[in-house]
């Protein structure tokens, strides 16, 4: 919870025992691996698994991209909407970044496949480096004076401020 408060994602991808789903998906890994990046198939989230999971090779412990490939776990969804808008929207409302390589089209452009995989990749590097930069210098931010707290201010209509009528003044409590 204490993750979710600070970064606003509740689920965190977990890699599984489970192999590729297909011989694409094991291809597609093959590819990426040869270019330097860290793969791992089938990682969980909510119920659902991620085809392939790309490793950041800044933070071993974080994952940059999502990719999902229409293998095996792709025609077992039970309707077109889980697998094409469902699956997607919820894997993206855990923090996932996704992207998506249909087989027919890696099969007839393999090299175009993978040169989109890779600045996908490099896209989400960029996004999570800004991230941790801007989250750096948040965490750096020393307001230069106190914010000012006003209590039981008068508004224009000369009424007393909602806060007041809202709550009530903490008191210590006293356990003799």
């Amino acid at each position: 919870f204490l993750s979710y408060a600070k970064t606003g994602i509740l689920d965190v991808g977990v890699p599984t025992e489970r192999g590729y789903d297909s011989p694409f998906e094991e291809e597609v890994a093959r590819a990426l691996t040869a270019h330097g990046y860290e793969i791992h198939p089938q990682v969980g989230v909510a119920g659902f698994f991620i085809d392939l999971a790309v490793v950041d090779p800044d933070r071993p412990g974080r994952y940059l991209l999502g990719i999902e490939c229409d293998g095996a776990s792709y025609h077992s969804s039970r309707s077109a909407r889980d697998r094409d808008r469902l699956r997607q929207l919820v894997l993206e409302d855990r923090g996932w970044v996704i992207h998506r390589i249909w087989s027919s089209d890696w099969f007839y452009r393999p090299d175009e496949q993978l040169r989109k995989a890779l600045a996908a990749i490099e896209m989400a590097r960029i996004r999570v480096s800004q991230a941790d930069l801007g989250e750096r210098d948040r965490a750096q931010e020393v307001p230069d004076t106190p914010p000012e707290i006003v209590r039981n201010a008068p508004t224009d209509s000369g009424e007393t401020n909602m806060v007041e009528n809202l709550s009530v003044d903490y008191t210590c409590a006293d356990f003799e």
